[in-house]
């Protein structure tokens, strides 16, 4: 079943966002009173969902990575990326998980979804 021009938006404005964000209630009128039970709904449904800390740990800066590095014996040293790929490899995910943002992301459904409304 495919889904409305609305919940499309929603889809839309909701990715990539924090998972604690709301609805502004200024955008109302473009995606509804009741945007932040719609977006529950698409949740539950599987067109959208959290991000895992793997898919968010490049969003913390390099003195973070860094310091979180050196905690666990490691080089602290390098680009973001090399400090990113080294916390992913080396660093079991329970011991950051709690560090990093957690965000919505569009499920492969979602983004097609997305894909084939949005320009």
């Amino acid at each position: 079943m495919g889904l409305s021009v609305r919940e499309i938006l929603i889809l839309d404005y909701f990715d990539g966002k924090p998972v604690h964000a709301k609805m502004p209630s200024y955008l109302y009128a473009t995606y509804g009173s009741d945007a932040d039970l719609c977006l529950d709904r698409l949740y539950a449904d599987g067109w959208i969902r959290e991000s895992t800390p793997r898919e968010t740990v490049n969003m913390l800066p390099d003195k973070a990575l860094s310091d979180f590095l050196k905690r666990y014996g490691l080089s602290g040293e390098g680009s973001h990326t090399e400090l990113v790929r080294r916390v992913i490899h080396e660093v079991p995910e329970k011991n950051y998980n709690h560090a990093v943002p957690k965000v919505y992301v569009l499920e492969p459904k979602g983004r097609t979804e997305v894909g084939r409304h949005m320009a």
